[in-house]
């Protein structure tokens, strides 16, 4: 089946394991589907790798340097944009940043990649600045398998002024949280994600986050 290519700001109904060209250059890839979908990512239209999973009539957000993208489930509405509002910079060997700017009522993954061929320790951290809000409690978290093949997440703890897990405030004023750095093992061939995770129901804010290999002796 050949490869469809996507145009930036048009939105594609996606067949069930065809797979898109993304534009070059650092992408915002949003989608949505009545069921929920998987989305597959790829730098060689060969080997895939999960980028995020949306949950029924949720629309996902994320950002990405990837340049294929498929997924299995039918009827899965995507939209490709520029990432204007992100800087990406993608060493694949060592080290992926990401960033999303003025993200309202949503929840998003500004960093995601495959693991290589061997278990691999990743050193990560991340920082935010919300804009403003009312109604959140936001987790930033490392999502990974282990090398022991469990999957599931690192919290990453927060500072601001105090030590905390959860962002969270009523009051509707600016604040700023910068993550600790967390270290993590990774099993070979899965995939290492920094995403926020918790309830968005009022708040506007910035948020990015780095993930960078460091050894897989």
């Amino acid at each position: 089946m050949p490869t469809e290519g996507l145009q930036k700001g048009v939105a594609v109904l996606m067949t069930a394991n065809q797979t898109y060209a993304l534009p070059s250059g650092g992408i915002q890839l949003s989608w949505q589907s009545a069921a929920g979908s998987d989305m597959l990512a790829s730098n060689d239209n060969s080997t895939f790798f999960s980028i995020g999973v949306s949950a029924a009539n949720e629309v996902k957000t994320v950002f990405t340097s990837a340049l294929f993208i498929k997924t299995a489930t039918a009827n899965t509405t995507v939209v490709a944009k520029a990432a204007q509002s992100s800087v990406l910079w993608n060493d694949p060997t060592s080290r992926i940043f990401g960033r999303a700017a003025n993200v309202i009522n949503s929840l998003v993954t500004v960093v995601s990649r495959q693991v290589g061929p061997v278990d691999t320790s990743f050193r990560g951290s991340c920082y935010c600045n919300v804009l403003s809000g009312t109604t959140y409690a936001m987790v930033a978290v490392i999502r990974f398998t282990d090398e022991s093949g469990t999957t599931g997440t690192r919290i990453i703890t927060m500072m601001t002024g105090g030590l905390v897990t959860t962002m969270q405030n009523a009051d509707g004023n600016p604040r700023t949280y910068s993550g600790l750095s967390e270290q993590v093992r990774a099993k070979a061939g899965t995939t290492i994600s920094i995403e926020i995770v918790g309830t968005v129901t009022n708040v506007t804010y910035n948020f990015e986050g780095f993930l960078e290999a460091v050894g897989s002796n």
